[in-house]
């Protein structure tokens, strides 16, 4: 049987209102009108909160806040998916508190923190090779070739071949670096920072397509 949420009323809606709050400050640290901001430490020590409580009313708040939820959706979520029990006073606070904030306040949120906008700081880029075992190398070979886990087409002149050794395997690394106010689902704070991912030749034959497509939509919408 799952737990029950000892918050009453009041002490659940300053809980959602504080995590709002949290979540406005990371994408705008610079505005003075979003004040009273406490960390899960301090609601913790200073309110007396349950770290375990404040954990699960955040989540669950995060969760809609991800995936837009209807009314309904969330409705469901609160009735059976979430890790404790809620009495009807309780489910009333997080509908009444989803409704009043979704359009005016969350949905401008999310726009924002998806946007690149003045906070693009650098991209860079370089080519190593990389050693990569026979397992990963025969794998990659049978997604690109669209074979499922027990076929193989290897041939004694592919065992031969360093590339499928695993050895000399050229791999683009990509970095691209953040300023301050922007968030991602990397990092948890608005200091910026940098993303990094690596891709294959094939990989990065395919997004240089997808760059071109971009480049003739730009033209197309220009001309």
């Amino acid at each position: 049987m799952a737990p029950i949420l000892s918050l009453d009323k009041r002490l659940l809606q300053g809980l959602l209102t504080a995590i709002l709050k949290r979540r406005m400050n990371l994408a705008n640290p610079d505005d003075e009108t979003v004040d009273g901001i406490f960390s899960n430490e301090e609601l913790t020590s200073e309110l007396g909160l349950d770290m375990t409580e404040i954990l699960v009313v955040e989540n669950s708040l995060n969760l809609a806040m991800s995936n837009m939820w209807s009314e309904e959706a969330f409705k469901t979520h609160l009735s059976s998916e979430i890790e404790v029990d809620l009495n009807e006073e309780q489910k009333n606070v997080f509908l009444r508190f989803w409704i009043d904030n979704k359009e005016n306040k969350i949905r401008p949120l999310l726009a924002q923190s998806s946007r690149w906008n003045n906070h693009f700081k650098s991209f860079s880029w370089r080519v190593d090779m990389k050693s990569l075992s026979k397992a990963s190398v025969a794998k990659k070979n049978k997604e690109e070739k669209g074979e499922s886990e027990g076929e193989s087409t290897e041939t004694s002149e592919d065992v031969g071949n360093d590339n499928v050794d695993g050895v000399n395997m050229p791999v683009s690394f990509f970095e691209l670096a953040t300023k301050r106010g922007h968030t991602n689902n990397f990092s948890d704070t608005n200091n910026g920072g940098n993303i990094r991912f690596e891709m294959t030749q094939p990989e990065v034959e395919d997004f240089v397509l997808q760059l071109a497509s971009i480049q003739k939509s730009i033209e197309d919408a220009s001309s």
